[in-house]
């Protein structure tokens, strides 16, 4: 089974998640949520005490990993993401911004 790992940003907590975890698992993927230290329990804690926990929780997953993080969650996510090494995974990191076009009229 593919478990999708999904990372809050900043100022948030893994509940930013809860009305996309039961879509998600309909779907037939697991579900990870794990909380950055720097974004609650330990706000002196920086990105690579974020990245440390999502290496911890990437290890502690057998099979395929989707890794999906908003705002300030990609950055830790990214740098885990291009560490395979450390967590035997290499999964896979993308972001998208869609931006209005400026009108030519």
């Amino acid at each position: 089974m593919t478990t999708v790992m999904l990372v809050h940003g900043a100022w948030h907590r893994p509940s930013t998640w809860t009305r996309l975890e039961p879509e998600l698992h309909a779907l037939g993927y697991a579900t990870r949520t794990p909380a950055l230290p720097s974004a609650g329990e330990r706000p002196t804690a920086g990105m690579h005490d974020d990245a440390a926990v999502l290496a911890g929780e990437l290890a502690a997953v057998e099979g395929p990993i989707v890794l999906l993080a908003h705002s300030y969650g990609g950055i830790p996510t990214t740098r885990v993401a291009c560490s395979p090494s450390s967590t035997g995974h290499a999964p896979r990191s993308t972001a998208t911004c869609r931006t209005p076009r400026p009108s030519r009229s």
